[in-house]
């Protein structure tokens, strides 16, 4: 499915300049975390490389340290052995960096672009019966009598049982399907994504059990920074993935709410019955899942973090 085709882009005449907002705001909160995360990321990664460089002039041993750990294959300690391993380490740290933050911020940004889709969706059905209103109004020639939106939201009562019911029909129909589309995506995004979240959050679970367990063990102070650097770049990574799964869910299930508040009032009781539909249907979470295991939320992120601290404990009482 295209995001970038109908129905995900913004439409005037289905939710008016409130799509437009939402789809600005939403490109503000996309670019805002992808800087963000990509700092902390190469803020670790040039850290590591940082403290390969003062290590080595504090032990005045200029082929010693590597910047992303040490390696026994090979004889490091003369030249050109040190720079061409140091050098091709930092390649494939740089690279393979720039590879999971790619994946990482597709990911995060689709859950967004989900997020603020539902948004649209809940505004398309809070104005669905305007949408029949003026729609009527354009087929009998009378647009120029027609309500702006905030002005039939006040007075809605005396003009709902006007509305006939081709045109109720019609724009619930377009309501409905916009709604199934996201939808759609929400499971696209399931099936792409699912096993990679399980994956992740179990490496992700070691991981910061093994750097918070080397930011205690060590005594250099830009050994413990590099180790926190990257236990932060970690939960960065692990926020965004679990507030905006979230987020989706909620905002899935607000719109139920959305169509409660659509002034359906005095309208034909066959498009009510079509909003009762709507409502149960918005009813069951949308939601994204870790291999089927686990729903990826907020408080999986709390469990992931108990659980690695838990592990740490662990391996300081047998240390």
């Amino acid at each position: 499915m295209k995001i970038q085709h109908r129905p995900f882009l913004p439409d005037l005449e289905r939710g008016g300049e409130k799509e437009y907002e939402l789809t600005s705001f939403c490109v503000k909160i996309t670019n805002i975390q992808a800087v963000a995360y990509v700092g902390f990321a190469y803020f670790c990664v040039f850290t590591g490389i940082a403290l390969m460089i003062v290590t080595n002039i504090r032990n005045h041993n200029y082929h010693g340290a590597l910047a992303f750990g040490s390696l026994n294959v090979l004889n490091i300690s003369y030249s050109p052995n040190y720079e061409i391993i140091s050098l091709y380490q930092t390649i494939v740290v740089f690279y393979v960096s720039v590879y999971y933050i790619s994946v990482d911020l597709i990911a995060t940004g689709l859950l967004v672009h989900i997020a603020f889709q539902f948004k649209m969706v809940q505004n398309n059905f809070q104005r669905v019966v305007y949408n029949a209103y003026r729609e009527m109004c354009k087929s009998d020639i009378h647009d120029s009598l027609s309500l702006n939106f905030e002005t039939f939201s006040k007075g809605y009562e005396t003009v709902t049982p006007l509305i006939r019911w081709k045109y109720l029909r019609s724009s619930l129909q377009k309501a409905a399907k916009y709604h199934a589309a996201v939808l759609r995506l929400m499971n696209d995004m399931e099936e792409m994504f699912s096993l990679m979240y399980l994956v992740q959050f179990s490496t992700l679970m070691i991981v910061m059990c093994f750097e918070i367990y080397n930011a205690t063990a060590v005594d250099n102070t830009l050994d413990i920074i590099f180790s926190l650097a990257q236990c932060v770049t970690l939960l960065l990574q692990l926020l965004l993935t679990c507030f905006w799964a979230e987020y989706v869910l909620h905002e899935g299930v607000q719109v139920s709410s959305a169509v409660y508040h659509s002034h359906f009032v005095g309208t034909d009781v066959r498009f009510q019955k079509g909003l009762v539909l709507v409502i149960q249907r918005s009813q069951r979470e949308a939601t994204l899942t870790a291999g089927n295991m686990a729903t990826v939320k907020l408080a999986t992120m709390a469990w992931i973090i108990k659980s690695a601290y838990s592990a740490f404990m662990m391996m300081r009482s047998l240390k």
